[in-house]
């Protein structure tokens, strides 16, 4: 176990890297993520569930689960999430001083209400590029829990109360009532020729 250990990559050791795990499809998915993608077929990334190209073990997702013995947190991710969102904040601020605003969509798919990280994540972002200036839309896709969290994010639902299409279309919470594939296939149907694949 000790030479595993040896030949095992350090956390934030490599840059991050993004593949796809199926090949086919879009070829400009991952245009703008950092480095070159590793093709379908190369080490790692032969089928479904990806493995570490130094040892072989399946990869795991840098995310904590229950009973987690294993979990390591990572600097490296965290730095890049971080300086993520200082470019995007960059980007409405850039986009404000030219007199127009930074349209920001986070797209959310499945995130339900046992564990509501995922849930929270999106609500802080769209606060915070709200805060930045940006017109920020989080779209919410769920079959059972489309609606905002927060209670600024909540319809009125006292009687009497009506929103128009309008209305709805203008809340910062775009909830879509659907399952993540479904709505997906749904959404590219309906965009226009020239931003389909």
């Amino acid at each position: 176990a000790a030479s595993d250990e040896a030949r095992m990559p350090q956390v934030g050791e490599a840059p991050a890297a993004v593949g796809r795990v199926r090949g086919g499809g879009r070829s400009t998915t991952l245009r703008y993520m950092p480095g070159v993608a590793p093709a379908a077929g190369e080490a790692g990334f032969q089928g479904n569930h990806p493995v570490c190209t130094v040892c072989g073990a399946p990869a795991r997702p840098a995310i904590l689960m229950f009973g987690d013995c294993d979990w390591s947190d990572s600097s490296a991710q965290n730095a890049r999430w971080r300086g993520w969102q200082q470019a995007v904040r960059g980007e409405a601020d850039a986009a404000a001083e030219s007199g127009s605003r930074l349209r920001v969509v986070i797209l959310e798919i499945g995130a339900g209400g046992n564990v509501t990280t995922v849930r929270n994540t999106s609500e802080k972002c769209l606060d915070d590029f709200l805060r930045f200036g940006a017109d920020a839309r989080l779209i919410r896709v769920n079959p059972d829990m489309p609606m905002g969290d927060g209670s600024k994010y909540q319809l009125n639902e006292e009687e009497g109360v009506s929103y128009s299409v309008d209305d709805l279309m203008n809340l910062p919470v775009l909830s879509i009532v659907g399952r993540g594939l479904e709505t997906l296939k749904s959404i590219d149907a309906s965009m226009p020729p020239e931003m389909s694949a």
